[in-house]
Protein backbone atom coordinates (compact mmCIF):
# COMPACT_ATOMS: atom_id res chain seq x y z
CA UNK A 1 0.00 0.00 0.00
CA UNK A 2 2.70 2.53 1.02
CA UNK A 3 4.47 1.77 -2.36
CA UNK A 4 1.45 2.09 -4.22
CA UNK A 5 0.21 5.60 -2.91
CA UNK A 6 3.86 7.40 -2.78
CA UNK A 7 4.01 6.06 -6.47
CA UNK A 8 0.71 7.95 -7.27
CA UNK A 9 1.74 11.10 -5.45
CA UNK A 10 4.50 10.94 -6.97
CA UNK A 11 2.94 10.49 -10.45
CA UNK A 12 -0.06 13.17 -10.00
CA UNK A 13 2.78 15.88 -9.43
CA UNK A 14 1.89 16.47 -5.66
CA UNK A 15 4.59 17.71 -3.04
CA UNK A 16 5.06 15.09 0.19
CA UNK A 17 6.82 14.74 2.80
CA UNK A 18 6.00 11.72 5.90
CA UNK A 19 7.07 12.97 9.13
CA UNK A 20 8.42 10.50 12.23
CA UNK A 21 4.91 10.17 13.38
CA UNK A 22 3.99 8.63 10.71
CA UNK A 23 1.64 11.53 9.15
CA UNK A 24 2.39 12.69 5.27
CA UNK A 25 1.66 16.13 4.66
CA UNK A 26 0.55 16.60 0.97
CA UNK A 27 0.40 19.71 -1.29
CA UNK A 28 -1.79 18.97 -4.54
CA UNK A 29 -1.19 20.22 -7.45
CA UNK A 30 -5.11 21.03 -8.01
CA UNK A 31 -4.94 22.75 -4.23
CA UNK A 32 -3.89 25.66 -2.54
CA UNK A 33 -4.31 24.29 0.94
CA UNK A 34 -2.16 21.25 2.64
CA UNK A 35 -3.57 17.67 3.48
CA UNK A 36 -3.03 15.25 5.79
CA UNK A 37 -2.61 11.70 5.26
CA UNK A 38 -1.75 8.01 6.79
CA UNK A 39 -1.90 4.94 6.62
CA UNK A 40 -2.11 3.77 10.36
CA UNK A 41 -6.03 3.90 11.59
CA UNK A 42 -5.07 4.16 14.88
CA UNK A 43 -3.29 7.88 13.50
CA UNK A 44 -6.64 8.78 12.20
CA UNK A 45 -8.39 7.95 14.72
CA UNK A 46 -6.81 10.68 17.27
CA UNK A 47 -6.50 13.10 14.67
CA UNK A 48 -9.80 14.21 12.92
CA UNK A 49 -7.20 16.45 10.64
CA UNK A 50 -5.77 13.31 9.12
CA UNK A 51 -7.04 11.24 6.16
CA UNK A 52 -6.60 7.82 6.50
CA UNK A 53 -5.41 5.88 2.81
CA UNK A 54 -7.19 2.77 2.85
CA UNK A 55 -8.66 0.44 -0.03
CA UNK A 56 -12.12 2.47 -0.75
CA UNK A 57 -11.15 5.41 1.48
CA UNK A 58 -11.84 8.22 -0.60
CA UNK A 59 -7.87 9.90 -0.87
CA UNK A 60 -7.27 5.44 -2.08
CA UNK A 61 -9.75 5.75 -4.32
CA UNK A 62 -9.02 9.97 -6.12
CA UNK A 63 -5.27 8.15 -6.01
CA UNK A 64 -6.46 5.23 -8.53
CA UNK A 65 -8.74 7.19 -10.77
CA UNK A 66 -5.89 9.78 -11.07
CA UNK A 67 -3.85 6.76 -11.93
CA UNK A 68 -6.49 5.63 -14.72
CA UNK A 69 -6.69 8.72 -16.23
CA UNK A 70 -3.00 8.59 -16.89
CA UNK A 71 -2.70 5.70 -18.31
CA UNK A 72 -0.11 4.28 -15.84
CA UNK A 73 -3.14 1.73 -14.79
CA UNK A 74 -5.03 0.71 -17.44
CA UNK A 75 -8.18 -1.51 -17.87
CA UNK A 76 -8.94 -3.88 -21.02
CA UNK A 77 -12.52 -5.65 -22.05
CA UNK A 78 -11.56 -9.07 -23.62
CA UNK A 79 -14.02 -11.75 -25.67
CA UNK A 80 -12.15 -15.10 -24.73
CA UNK A 81 -12.55 -17.58 -27.78
CA UNK A 82 -15.99 -18.72 -27.85
CA UNK A 83 -15.72 -22.27 -26.43
CA UNK A 84 -18.05 -24.66 -23.68
CA UNK A 85 -16.29 -25.75 -20.37
CA UNK A 86 -15.34 -29.28 -20.32
CA UNK A 87 -16.55 -32.45 -18.37
CA UNK A 88 -16.00 -31.56 -14.97
CA UNK A 89 -14.40 -35.03 -14.41
CA UNK A 90 -11.25 -33.79 -16.50
CA UNK A 91 -10.05 -31.87 -13.69
CA UNK A 92 -12.21 -32.25 -10.54
CA UNK A 93 -12.95 -35.34 -8.58
CA UNK A 94 -15.91 -35.29 -6.61
CA UNK A 95 -16.52 -38.46 -3.83
CA UNK A 96 -20.25 -38.51 -3.54
CA UNK A 97 -23.43 -40.87 -3.87
CA UNK A 98 -24.65 -38.33 -6.51
CA UNK A 99 -23.32 -34.81 -7.87
CA UNK A 100 -25.44 -32.93 -9.59
CA UNK A 101 -24.32 -29.50 -11.61
CA UNK A 102 -26.60 -25.98 -12.37
CA UNK A 103 -26.25 -24.63 -16.02
CA UNK A 104 -22.79 -22.85 -16.70
CA UNK A 105 -23.56 -18.94 -16.41
CA UNK A 106 -20.79 -16.03 -16.87
CA UNK A 107 -19.47 -14.18 -14.31
CA UNK A 108 -17.22 -11.27 -15.29
CA UNK A 109 -14.30 -10.66 -13.26
CA UNK A 110 -11.22 -8.83 -13.51
CA UNK A 111 -7.27 -10.13 -12.94
CA UNK A 112 -4.37 -7.84 -12.52
CA UNK A 113 -1.37 -7.82 -14.83
CA UNK A 114 0.79 -5.53 -12.91
CA UNK A 115 4.69 -4.80 -14.48
CA UNK A 116 7.74 -4.02 -11.59
CA UNK A 117 11.09 -2.25 -12.54
CA UNK A 118 13.76 -3.86 -10.04
CA UNK A 119 16.85 -1.69 -10.07
CA UNK A 120 20.26 -2.50 -8.40
CA UNK A 121 22.20 0.55 -8.23
CA UNK A 122 26.19 0.43 -7.75
CA UNK A 123 29.03 1.58 -9.85
CA UNK A 124 26.29 0.61 -12.39
CA UNK A 125 22.88 0.75 -12.91
CA UNK A 126 20.84 -2.53 -13.41
CA UNK A 127 17.24 -2.56 -14.15
CA UNK A 128 14.64 -5.66 -14.60
CA UNK A 129 10.98 -6.01 -15.73
CA UNK A 130 9.05 -8.41 -13.67
CA UNK A 131 5.27 -9.38 -14.26
CA UNK A 132 3.15 -10.74 -12.03
CA UNK A 133 -0.70 -11.25 -12.97
CA UNK A 134 -3.32 -11.51 -9.89
CA UNK A 135 -6.98 -13.07 -10.04
CA UNK A 136 -9.21 -9.61 -8.29
CA UNK A 137 -12.09 -11.70 -6.74
CA UNK A 138 -9.44 -14.71 -5.33
CA UNK A 139 -6.16 -13.13 -4.93
CA UNK A 140 -4.09 -16.31 -6.86
CA UNK A 141 -1.37 -15.36 -8.42
CA UNK A 142 -2.23 -16.69 -12.13
CA UNK A 143 0.67 -18.27 -14.30
CA UNK A 144 0.63 -17.97 -18.04
CA UNK A 145 -1.72 -15.27 -17.95
CA UNK A 146 1.06 -12.92 -19.66
CA UNK A 147 1.39 -15.55 -22.88
CA UNK A 148 -2.35 -15.81 -23.19
CA UNK A 149 -2.22 -12.31 -24.22
CA UNK A 150 -1.07 -12.52 -27.45
CA UNK A 151 -4.67 -14.45 -28.80
CA UNK A 152 -6.88 -11.61 -27.52
CA UNK A 153 -7.95 -8.73 -28.76
CA UNK A 154 -8.76 -5.44 -26.06
CA UNK A 155 -12.39 -3.44 -26.20
CA UNK A 156 -13.25 -0.34 -24.66
CA UNK A 157 -16.34 -1.41 -23.06
CA UNK A 158 -17.95 -3.85 -21.68
CA UNK A 159 -19.68 -5.56 -18.03
CA UNK A 160 -17.91 -4.15 -14.77
CA UNK A 161 -16.37 -6.72 -12.77
CA UNK A 162 -18.25 -8.43 -10.01
CA UNK A 163 -16.62 -8.97 -6.22
CA UNK A 164 -13.34 -7.79 -6.86
CA UNK A 165 -11.39 -7.33 -4.05
CA UNK A 166 -9.75 -4.00 -3.33
CA UNK A 167 -7.07 -3.00 -5.42
CA UNK A 168 -4.83 -2.82 -2.60
CA UNK A 169 -5.43 -5.85 -1.57
CA UNK A 170 -4.71 -7.36 -5.41
CA UNK A 171 -1.14 -4.86 -5.32
CA UNK A 172 -0.09 -6.54 -2.36
CA UNK A 173 -0.35 -10.10 -3.55
CA UNK A 174 1.21 -9.03 -6.80
CA UNK A 175 4.34 -7.18 -4.82
CA UNK A 176 4.69 -9.57 -2.39
CA UNK A 177 5.31 -12.46 -5.46
CA UNK A 178 7.51 -10.30 -7.24
CA UNK A 179 9.78 -9.38 -4.64
CA UNK A 180 10.82 -12.60 -3.53
CA UNK A 181 12.01 -13.61 -7.14
CA UNK A 182 13.29 -10.32 -7.60
CA UNK A 183 15.53 -10.46 -4.37
CA UNK A 184 16.86 -14.02 -5.43
CA UNK A 185 18.43 -11.90 -8.51
CA UNK A 186 19.22 -9.01 -6.46
CA UNK A 187 21.22 -11.07 -3.99
CA UNK A 188 22.84 -13.24 -6.70
CA UNK A 189 23.91 -9.52 -8.06
CA UNK A 190 25.28 -8.92 -4.62
CA UNK A 191 27.22 -12.15 -4.24
CA UNK A 192 28.84 -11.36 -8.04
CA UNK A 193 29.62 -7.72 -7.24
CA UNK A 194 31.21 -9.29 -3.96
CA UNK A 195 33.66 -12.11 -5.22
CA UNK A 196 34.69 -8.88 -7.75
CA UNK A 197 35.01 -6.43 -5.33
CA UNK A 198 37.63 -9.23 -3.39
CA UNK A 199 39.07 -9.92 -6.59
CA UNK A 200 39.78 -6.22 -6.52
CA UNK A 201 40.98 -5.73 -3.48
CA UNK A 202 43.17 -8.53 -3.53
CA UNK A 203 44.70 -7.11 -6.54
CA UNK A 204 44.94 -3.71 -5.33
CA UNK A 205 46.45 -5.11 -1.74
CA UNK A 206 49.23 -6.56 -3.61
CA UNK A 207 50.13 -3.73 -6.11
CA UNK A 208 50.25 -1.45 -2.83
CA UNK A 209 52.05 -3.56 -1.22
CA UNK A 210 54.83 -3.86 -3.42
CA UNK A 211 55.37 0.20 -3.53
CA UNK A 212 55.18 0.31 0.38
CA UNK A 213 58.19 -2.50 0.13
CA UNK A 214 59.65 -0.62 -2.75
CA UNK A 215 59.61 2.57 -0.36
CA UNK A 216 60.65 1.11 2.86
CA UNK A 217 64.16 -0.52 1.59
CA UNK A 218 64.75 3.08 -0.04
CA UNK A 219 64.32 4.10 3.14
CA UNK A 220 66.45 2.17 5.14
CA UNK A 221 69.69 2.87 2.15
CA UNK A 222 68.59 6.49 2.72
CA UNK A 223 70.47 6.14 6.64
CA UNK A 224 71.35 9.18 8.19
CA UNK A 225 70.06 11.58 4.86
CA UNK A 226 67.87 13.47 6.51
CA UNK A 227 66.45 15.50 3.39
CA UNK A 228 66.02 12.03 1.62
CA UNK A 229 64.43 10.81 4.51
CA UNK A 230 61.67 12.54 4.72
CA UNK A 231 61.14 12.30 0.91
CA UNK A 232 61.02 9.02 1.64
CA UNK A 233 58.04 9.01 4.33
CA UNK A 234 56.08 11.24 3.03
CA UNK A 235 56.05 8.86 -0.21
CA UNK A 236 54.90 5.90 2.14
CA UNK A 237 52.54 8.00 3.32
CA UNK A 238 50.54 9.40 0.47
CA UNK A 239 50.98 5.69 -0.72
CA UNK A 240 49.11 4.61 2.65
CA UNK A 241 46.01 7.37 2.37
CA UNK A 242 46.14 6.45 -1.51
CA UNK A 243 45.71 2.51 -0.43
CA UNK A 244 42.80 3.32 1.60
CA UNK A 245 40.92 5.59 -0.68
CA UNK A 246 41.35 2.95 -3.15
CA UNK A 247 40.10 0.18 -1.23
CA UNK A 248 37.30 2.47 0.37
CA UNK A 249 36.00 2.94 -3.54
CA UNK A 250 36.36 -0.64 -4.48
CA UNK A 251 34.00 -1.63 -1.32
CA UNK A 252 31.55 1.16 -2.30
CA UNK A 253 31.19 -0.16 -5.55
CA UNK A 254 30.58 -3.82 -3.84
CA UNK A 255 27.41 -2.84 -2.10
CA UNK A 256 24.48 -2.77 -4.22
CA UNK A 257 21.58 -0.72 -3.72
CA UNK A 258 17.90 -2.19 -4.38
CA UNK A 259 14.91 -0.74 -5.25
CA UNK A 260 11.57 -2.00 -6.58
CA UNK A 261 8.68 -0.19 -7.83
CA UNK A 262 5.88 -0.24 -9.75
CA UNK A 263 5.54 0.52 -13.61
CA UNK A 264 2.23 0.19 -14.40
CA UNK A 265 -0.83 -2.10 -14.20
CA UNK A 266 -3.35 -3.29 -16.39
CA UNK A 267 -6.93 -5.23 -15.53
CA UNK A 268 -7.90 -8.08 -17.87
CA UNK A 269 -11.64 -7.95 -17.20
CA UNK A 270 -13.44 -11.23 -19.31
CA UNK A 271 -16.33 -13.67 -18.09
CA UNK A 272 -15.31 -16.68 -16.75
CA UNK A 273 -17.60 -19.78 -16.67
CA UNK A 274 -19.52 -20.36 -13.34
CA UNK A 275 -21.62 -23.43 -12.26
CA UNK A 276 -23.10 -24.90 -8.89
CA UNK A 277 -22.20 -28.43 -7.85
CA UNK A 278 -24.46 -30.35 -5.29
CA UNK A 279 -22.99 -33.14 -3.66
CA UNK A 280 -25.76 -35.59 -2.46
CA UNK A 281 -25.81 -38.18 -0.01
CA UNK A 282 -28.60 -41.46 0.15
CA UNK A 283 -30.21 -38.78 2.11
CA UNK A 284 -30.31 -36.06 -0.03
CA UNK A 285 -28.10 -32.88 -1.25
CA UNK A 286 -25.60 -32.12 1.28
CA UNK A 287 -22.79 -29.74 -0.02
CA UNK A 288 -22.52 -27.33 -2.64
CA UNK A 289 -19.57 -25.53 -4.02
CA UNK A 290 -18.79 -23.50 -7.15
CA UNK A 291 -16.50 -24.03 -10.12
CA UNK A 292 -14.77 -21.69 -12.38
CA UNK A 293 -13.49 -22.23 -15.74
CA UNK A 294 -11.62 -19.66 -17.19
CA UNK A 295 -11.78 -19.49 -20.74
CA UNK A 296 -8.57 -17.57 -21.50
CA UNK A 297 -6.26 -20.16 -19.66
CA UNK A 298 -8.46 -23.07 -20.64
CA UNK A 299 -8.86 -24.42 -17.35
CA UNK A 300 -10.78 -24.59 -13.94
CA UNK A 301 -9.63 -23.00 -10.79
CA UNK A 302 -8.86 -24.96 -7.66
CA UNK A 303 -11.65 -25.22 -5.24
CA UNK A 304 -11.06 -24.06 -1.43
CA UNK A 305 -11.36 -26.86 1.10
CA UNK A 306 -14.03 -25.98 3.33
CA UNK A 307 -11.98 -27.86 6.21
CA UNK A 308 -8.59 -26.85 5.69
CA UNK A 309 -8.48 -23.78 3.18
CA UNK A 310 -6.42 -25.10 0.78
CA UNK A 311 -6.66 -25.49 -2.80
CA UNK A 312 -7.87 -28.66 -4.38
CA UNK A 313 -9.28 -30.48 -7.45
CA UNK A 314 -10.92 -32.67 -5.11
CA UNK A 315 -13.13 -33.28 -2.75
CA UNK A 316 -15.32 -35.98 -1.24
CA UNK A 317 -18.26 -35.95 0.98
CA UNK A 318 -18.04 -37.23 4.50
CA UNK A 319 -21.17 -36.74 7.20
CA UNK A 320 -22.67 -32.78 5.52
CA UNK A 321 -19.05 -31.08 4.85
CA UNK A 322 -17.24 -32.25 2.26
CA UNK A 323 -12.80 -31.62 2.72
CA UNK A 324 -10.30 -32.57 0.09
CA UNK A 325 -9.55 -35.80 2.50
CA UNK A 326 -7.35 -33.93 5.41
CA UNK A 327 -10.60 -34.23 8.41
Amino acid sequence: MEEFVHDALDQAGAVWETGPDGVTSVLWESEASLRRITLEPEIAREDSGVDLVASGSPVFDSLARFGLGRGRVARAHVAPPPRSPPALGRAYQFTAEKVMRTEWRDRVEATWLFAFAATHAGEYRRESLHFCAVDAATLRVVRRLHDALSRLTPHDAGPEPEGDRPFAEVYAVARAEVLGSALTVFRAAQRQANDEAQRETSRLDAYYDAMLDEARDDLARAGADGSRHDAIAARIVAIEADRARSLSQVREQGRLAFDLEAAGALAIIYPRGVSTVTLHDKKGPRAQTTVVWDPILEQFEALVCPACGRPTYALELRGTTPSCGCA
